[in-house]
């Protein structure tokens, strides 16, 4: 089949348990991840750790966004009209392929990302009936981080939730970073450190058939102590608009969580940086596929003060010291007219991308003998876009302040 051919697929979203079926249509070339946005994707929770991405899942295996940005449908093998695929958020902590162990094949997994945050337990369930049984057959799931077994148990309803999963297997969820178990059933969650002595029957469970699923407890056994809270006017940086928003979070707040709650998910981002985010504020920016456990105290904001947000479009750079944000004065020169504008920027930031997605370089006329290039100007220096493609602000030399300005490219190259 052409990889251009079309096909219409059952989408399921898949969000903390609760899942919802949309239909897809697209060509077997289409980047999987855009069709996730086209469905939405991105109302799905995700976590800073995975760098706020997400995995695809099809008949033919499960991918990550940060692991595969440029996955087709086509290489997934949803290519039948009808096929059932899945998205759900990312929380697992990101690794690049390139750090895998070459053991690892990149097979299907069932086994789900780490469990969401879990809410305050439900009140635990009156006791038995005189009618109900006293042992039942359930499906219990467990899952970890790296896989997952489900099976079919049977169990005495007053029997203990944690001495029936070491039984059946629940050793498999300890780590050095879990905190005990978490047990689920119909929606509603228990950590075995907080309900030490939970039952079957106090969880509510009543009838064979019945599912449950243990997953291992990430959270801390108390909560740390309480960090001040602080108002923050946030604003959003996009390419085509930009908006205002006012919050309030403690200062021990992830930066990107803090973000995603205030509306960042809207922005637009890009693949060459698994999807990332660029946190602003103080003359210096982060990135949020170089500190994904950023917080607001880290950079040192306090009550009152503004940061922005944007899309990252950069590949992953090595190192998390934060970067220097410069502001720069452009000028378009065109045939007829030019317009001078101030953008602020970082230095390791390559000359075209940011003439084109800040400054506005697009809008000037150029030519087909330049294969649609520009000139970059700055001093007494000019670079041309065919002969520098990768030329980033600090190699041309640019410093805060420094004036510098764009052209279209009519010579041939």
């Amino acid at each position: 089949m052409a990889t251009s051919s079309m096909v219409s697929l059952n989408v399921t979203l898949l969000d903390k348990g609760q899942s919802l079926a949309v239909g897809g249509r697209a060509s077997l070339d289409t980047c999987v991840w855009a069709l996730g946005q086209q469905v939405g994707m991105l109302k799905l929770t995700t976590s800073p750790q995975s760098n706020f991405g997400y995995i695809f899942r099809s008949s033919g295996g499960m991918w990550k966004s940060n692991q595969h940005p440029n996955l087709t449908l086509a290489d997934t093998g949803a290519t039948r009209t009808g096929d059932w695929v899945q998205f759900t958020g990312d929380f697992d902590a990101f690794t690049p392929l390139a750090a895998m162990k070459p053991s690892a094949p990149p097979t299907p997994s069932t086994a789900p990302s780490s469990p969401p945050t879990i809410p305050a337990p439900p009140p635990l369930a009156p006791a038995l009936s005189p009618t109900c049984p006293s042992s039942i057959e359930l499906r219990l799931t467990i899952d970890a981080v790296t896989k997952s077994v489900t099976k079919i148990c049977r169990a005495s309803l007053d029997k203990s939730v944690w001495d029936f999963g070491k039984e059946v297997g629940t050793a498999m969820l300890s780590s050095p970073v879990s905190h005990g178990c978490v047990f689920s059933h119909a929606g509603q969650y228990w950590r075995s450190s907080q309900h030490p002595n939970l039952t079957f029957a106090e969880a509510g469970v009543r009838r064979s058939g019945e599912s449950v699923t243990f997953t291992p407890d990430y959270q801390p056994s108390s909560p740390p102590q309480s960090s001040p809270e602080v108002e923050v006017t946030v604003c959003f940086l996009g390419k085509s608009r930009s908006w205002t928003e006012t919050g309030r979070a403690s200062l021990d707040k992830c930066v990107w969580a803090f973000g995603a709650e205030m509306g960042m998910r809207r922005l637009t981002t890009g693949p060459l940086s698994k999807y990332g985010y660029v946190f602003r504020f103080g003359g210096s920016e982060w990135r949020s596929n170089r500190n994904p456990d950023l917080t607001l105290a880290d950079v040192g904001v306090k009550n009152g003060d503004s940061v922005d947000f944007l899309g990252d479009f950069e590949p992953p750079i090595e190192g998390g010291q934060p970067i220097p944000v410069v502001e720069l004065h452009v000028t378009l020169t065109g045939k007829d007219k030019s317009e001078t504008t101030t953008h602020k920027t970082t230095l390791d930031k390559g000359v075209w991308r940011f003439g084109e997605e800040q400054a506005g370089v697009r809008n000037l006329m150029t030519s087909s003998l330049s294969h649609f290039g520009y000139v970059f100007r700055f001093g007494e220096q000019a670079w041309r876009k065919g002969h520098h493609p990768g030329l980033t602000l600090a190699e041309a030399g640019v410093k805060d302040g420094d004036a510098v300005e764009f052209t279209g490219d009519f010579e041939p190259l």
